[in-house]
């Protein structure tokens, strides 16, 4: 009988762990690409503009666009854009812009 020794077990934990963060990251890395590189073309419009206290002392705020576009089956979605502006003036209601969405999932934009 073969007994692991306290070295060889300590590494293979970390293997497993490293292997673990690997598939993590590398999932990660497909679900932020995934629009990017599936993703359907389509025009919005910046419906409206909110203004969101993102803290710190200064007062700081973040400005986040609302976006309704038409999917290409005739259905209109809306959405609060990420990451948004830290200027006022980084987006105007009314405003066109370049959206992409999942086919399949036209909501996840």
């Amino acid at each position: 009988m073969t007994i692991i020794g306290p070295k060889t077990l300590v590494g293979g934990i970390f293997a497993l762990l490293a292997s673990a963060f690997i598939i993590a990251a590398l999932w990660q890395t497909y679900e932020a690409n995934r629009i990017a590189v599936l993703g359907e073309p389509a025009i919005g419009t910046v419906e409206s503009v909110n203004r969101v206290f993102t803290g710190g002392y200064r007062g700081d705020y973040t400005y986040i666009p609302v976006v309704r576009f038409e999917a290409a089956d005739g259905a209109e979605h809306t959405f609060a854009a990420r990451p948004g502006a830290k200027r006022e003036n980084g987006y105007i209601a009314g405003q066109s812009v370049a959206v992409l969405y999942l086919a399949d999932a036209p909501g996840e934009v």
